[in-house]
């Protein structure tokens, strides 16, 4: 059962701290320049920019981040949308729930939610798209996988786009995306999710950093699988999963982060310069 949002910060906040106690040294520059840092949500303060919208990707792209990552759900006439809860309380205020419109009539009241398509049309290409999604009874579900096919048709899987999410299963009818494509996700102790993916042959796992030990990515890159962390909050935390092997980087800070990278690339270029 998920923790309460209260709960969970805090012990982020925590593990960040413990994390922060030990100092761990820049990567070389291979690993730095090879890093793919992921917005989560976008870039994002939830007051001025708010989460999962065009203007926080916009954000991320333009400061150079690798990728951002969104969540979808579905309106009631089965069109993926870019938004986390399944209801609309937390971002807006209001009791109502995504399901219980139609896109157009969501645009028409809320226009900074933007459909799957309109973020695949903008920055499809542009900008690796991690997509979560979000469990949601749908009375079709291929319905639901031919809208995602036909949305997504543009772009390459694995190259332009991934699949994640919380629940394995939930991927499993969407067969027309390939397996390499799927990243699997664990809020917590990720044993079984990564049992899952080494089984099932998927692109990748994801979890929390102190979490996914080095002997467990270990075990997915012999598969050519890849490890996702998060969420990386500082630039020493950066390093220790750069350092580790670690080949996405999921953060609330991505747009930071990044300006740290580009800024110890170009230190480097500047003192091989000097020297």
């Amino acid at each position: 059962m998920p923790l309460p949002p209260f709960i969970e910060r805090t012990l982020m906040h925590l593990a960040d701290a413990l994390c922060d106690h030990r100092h761990y040294p820049a990567p070389d520059r291979r690993r730095l320049q090879s890093c793919k840092i992921v917005a989560h949500r976008g870039s994002h303060d939830n007051h001025q920019i708010m989460e999962n919208t065009l203007a926080a990707f916009y954000q991320a792209a333009e400061a150079g981040v690798w990728g951002i990552e969104m969540d979808i759900r579905w309106t009631r006439d089965r069109v993926p949308v870019v938004f986390h809860d399944p209801g609309l309380s937390r971002i807006y205020g209001r009791a109502e729930t995504i399901a219980a419109f139609t896109l157009n009539e969501l645009q028409r009241q809320y226009p900074a939610i933007p459909s799957l398509a309109d973020v695949v049309s903008r920055l499809g290409k542009k900008i690796h798209l991690m997509i979560e999604v979000k469990r949601q009874l749908q009375p079709d579900i291929r319905i639901q996988e031919k809208c995602l096919e036909e949305v997504l048709q543009p772009l390459e899987p694995v190259q332009d786009y991934h699949l994640l999410t919380l629940d394995p299963l939930l991927l499993r009818p969407f067969t027309r995306i390939p397996p390499q494509a799927r990243v699997a996700v664990s809020e917590g102790w990720p044993g079984f999710v990564s049992r899952w993916v080494r089984r099932h042959r998927w692109g990748g796992l994801c979890g929390h950093y102190l979490l996914v030990g080095t002997a467990m990515m270990g075990h997915h890159h012999r598969k050519r699988q890849r490890i996702g962390t998060g969420y990386i909050a500082s630039p020493n935390c950066l390093f220790r999963e750069l350092n580790r092997g670690v080949d996405w980087v999921f953060s609330n800070h991505a747009v930071a982060l990044q300006q740290r990278i580009d800024n110890y690339l170009d230190d480097s270029i500047s003192g091989s310069a000097s020297g």
